[in-house]
């Protein structure tokens, strides 16, 4: 099972289509036997996520077989000696409300952590926490191809996670995952719905996202002619990549969690090139940027 479940709707209101807010814990709980039952192995959280951890501390049985992967945001700019104890204090905090002895991974939250001043001093203590036995993986989650050339020249790393979808299909085409690979590092995937932006017919977004309009009917269109909707497609694109070790999805309810596995089932086993597909505009490409994007966009006179 190459499907890894997102919890960052257990503990907040997030994702561009998500209009049910955060999920209420009778579903999550629901959600999580359903993962459970389907084969999905990896839960990944996160401190920024909200009460994602607390909740599933509270929901998650004492045996189960998730593997779980939580990420930690410390202040790059701190001192070292103050990031280190940021950083060990925030990762003791996450295993009490995740109520686990230990966990399968430990990133760092964003790159800025490790090539910051303090980045030697939290990988050292990230190999410390592996070494006693709370981690069996450590690394980190980035956004760029230049991230992961300066971190492969300054660390051991074991795991990653990438943005990966249709639409951002950088990382793949500029060959940073194949690199990764090629060094054993286990790759993990986000935004494999770009928030949900990818299912959303064209015509029915809003205005800021209008000049991606045309671009999206011309993929729903590619998908077609390879007999997918944009669901499978979307999952496709990711889940098809050998590279890739985990695919993450995040649902709003269990109903989307069936939708997802009842889609992954018309995933092909044949390759496609999903290439033309793919953008490199940043401002629509990481959702960090979407509030930038103008409201209107008007035709020159």
């Amino acid at each position: 099972m190459k499907l890894g479940l997102g919890t960052v709707q257990f503990g907040m209101n997030y994702g561009f289509s998500n209009s049910r807010g955060r999920m209420p814990e009778p579903e999550v709980a629901e959600t999580l036997d359903l993962a459970a039952r389907s084969g999905i192995q990896v839960l990944d959280t996160a401190q920024a996520y909200g009460d994602s951890e607390t909740i599933l501390g509270k929901l998650l049985p004492t045996k189960h077989d998730f593997r779980i992967v939580t990420k930690i945001g410390a202040a790059a700019n701190r001192a070292t000696s103050q990031a280190v104890q940021a950083f060990r204090t925030g990762f003791r905090r996450s295993l009490e409300k995740l109520g686990q002895d230990s966990i399968y991974a430990l990133l760092c939250h964003d790159a800025a952590q490790l090539l910051g001043p303090g980045g030697p001093a939290i990988w050292d203590e990230m190999m410390a926490l592996r070494d006693e036995g709370r981690v069996e993986k450590i690394g980190v989650s980035i956004y760029t191809q230049k991230e992961i050339t300066q971190l492969l020249a300054a660390f051991k790393i074991d795991i990653i996670q990438v943005p990966y979808n249709l639409l951002d299909q950088r990382l793949f085409l500029g060959g940073a995952l194949r690199a990764l690979k090629r060094e054993g590092i286990e790759i993990h995937t986000r935004s494999t719905f770009l928030q949900g932006l990818l299912l959303v017919e064209p015509r029915n977004l809003n205005e800021r996202f209008a000049p991606l309009r045309e671009h999206l009917e011309k993929t729903i269109v590619i998908l077609r002619d390879h007999g997918l909707a944009p669901l499978p497609g979307a999952l496709a694109c990711s889940i098809q990549r050998a590279e890739i070790d985990t695919v993450l999805v995040g649902v709003a309810s269990p109903e989307e969690l069936r939708e997802i596995l009842t889609a992954l089932a018309a995933v092909p086993a044949s390759e496609i090139d999903f290439s033309l597909c793919a953008l490199t505009d940043e401002k629509f490409l990481n959702p960090s940027n979407w509030n930038l994007l103008p409201r209107e966009h008007r035709t020159r006179s």
